[in-house]
């Protein structure tokens, strides 16, 4: 695969290209990964330097700073992480067990049982469906359902049917982020609380003169974060929860709900890749990279001195 990336799509050569490799890691990835990855670099591809970044920290680099609590919600899972001076706090960093998947789970439940079938259809047809009349919902009543009275939105299905998405529809999937409750009882290590939650759990754990620094950058990336109304919602769910403990309300979420941020609005599906793409530009990528040299000499020891 990589040998098809280098050439095909990069369209360089990594032996004498002298351009060493920023490799972004997952939170949810291990060490023996890091490693065979960076065997696999060095070994077979022959590149000239190597580096590991944390996705989350690349995020936040991408939103133009170093100190704050990235909220990343990926397919399968989500993350709250907190960062100081670009460095990822492992000890406050929390994992919650819910992400874009379950939205398009619970909206082809909802879909479903309104007669709607899939069979025929791409797998990717229920992610068009979300990204195109989904939302997050900013006032919830009992049942469930914004208060506002809006319209159906319309989608084109593959076969040229237009299926009208109502309001509920549109609405109630993303409330799993919220109200794991939502995900119901077959939901594989369903979480407890809501994200929100999960995030004020990890500010929590860090040093208190460390905690406003973080509540003063929440950093949401990830495509599912651009869904219409989550960065309102969330800011209201998380300054809720603050309020309750007794702790600081005043949260500053990026980007704003209310006042866009110029460029990291439309970037955060791909913050990690922006982020890095700046990382690696900077004369401070290559003076930490992993060169070479220091693979023969220390291999996989090295990755415990130079990645952190």
């Amino acid at each position: 695969m990589w040998e098809f990336v280098f050439a095909q799509e990069l369209r360089v050569d990594p032996e004498t290209a002298a351009l060493p490799v920023l490799c972004i890691s997952s939170p949810a990835g291990s060490k023996k990964q890091q490693e065979h990855m960076a065997q696999l670099m060095f070994e077979s591809q022959k590149v000239c330097g190597f580096y590991f970044m944390q996705q989350c920290v690349l995020s936040l680099f991408a939103s133009g700073r170093t100190r704050g609590l990235v909220v990343e919600v990926g397919h399968g899972s989500s993350h709250a992480i907190p960062i100081f001076e670009g460095y990822a706090l492992p000890h406050a960093a929390l994992h919650y067990n819910a992400g874009g998947m379950d939205i398009s789970h619970r909206l082809h439940m909802l879909l479903s049982k309104r007669g709607v079938s899939f069979h025929s259809f791409p797998l990717y047809t229920i992610d068009g469906i979300k990204e195109a009349t989904c939302s997050v919902a900013n006032v919830i009543n009992q049942q469930g359902q914004n208060q506002q009275d809006e319209a159906n939105k319309p989608f084109e299905l593959p076969d040229g049917t237009v299926l009208q998405v109502d309001r509920q529809t549109q609405t109630i999937p993303a409330e799993v982020l919220f109200k794991p409750q939502e995900l119901g009882d077959e939901h594989p290590m369903c979480p407890d609380k809501g994200l929100h939650e999960c995030v004020a759990a990890s500010i929590a754990m860090c040093d208190k003169d460390l905690q406003s620094d973080l509540l003063n950058a929440v950093v949401l990336a990830g495509g599912t974060t651009m869904l219409p109304g989550f960065s309102r919602r969330f800011r209201d769910e998380l300054q809720s929860v603050l309020q309750r403990s007794g702790g600081s309300s005043t949260v500053n979420v990026i980007p704003d709900p209310v006042v866009r941020e110029r460029g990291y609005n439309s970037q955060r599906k791909i913050a990690a890749w922006v982020g890095g793409s700046m990382f690696a530009s900077l004369h401070t990528f290559r003076d930490i990279h992993i060169t070479k040299q220091e693979w023969e000499e220390y291999h996989e020891a090295i990755l415990d001195r130079k990645c952190f």
